[in-house]
C-alpha cells in the first residue's frame, strides 16, 4: 500500500509540473504573439511612411521640372534644331556603315 502511494504522489507531483509547463508555454506564446501583432503593425507604419516620402519626393521632382521648364523658355525653339542635327548625324553614320 505505502508503495502504491509513494507511486501516486510521484504522478501528481509529475503531473502537476507538465501543468505549470503547460500554462507557461501558453502565457509565452500568447507574448509572443503580442509581440509579432507590435512588428506587423510597426512594419505597416513603416511602408506607410516610405510611401509618404515618395509622394513627397515625386511632388519636389514634379516642381523642380515645373520650374526648369520657366527658367529655359528657349528649349521648345532649339527641340527642332537639335533634332534636326541628330537626325542628320544619324544619316551620315547610316552612310558609313553601308559602305
Amino acid at each position: 500500500m505505502q508503495v502504491k502511494l509513494a507511486e501516486a504522489k510521484r504522478r501528481l507531483v509529475t503531473l502537476t509540473a507538465r501543468k505549470r509547463v503547460a500554462d507557461l508555454q501558453v502565457r509565452i506564446n500568447q507574448a509572443s504573439d503580442g509581440l509579432s501583432c507590435k512588428g506587423r503593425a510597426f512594419a505597416k507604419f513603416n511602408r506607410m511612411r516610405e510611401k509618404v516620402q515618395t509622394a513627397e519626393a515625386q511632388a519636389d521632382a514634379m516642381s523642380e521640372l515645373n520650374r526648369q521648364g520657366d527658367m529655359d523658355p528657349d528649349l521648345s525653339e532649339t527641340e527642332p534644331q537639335a533634332r534636326a542635327d541628330v537626325e542628320t548625324e544619324l544619316a551620315e553614320l547610316k552612310k558609313k556603315t553601308v559602305n
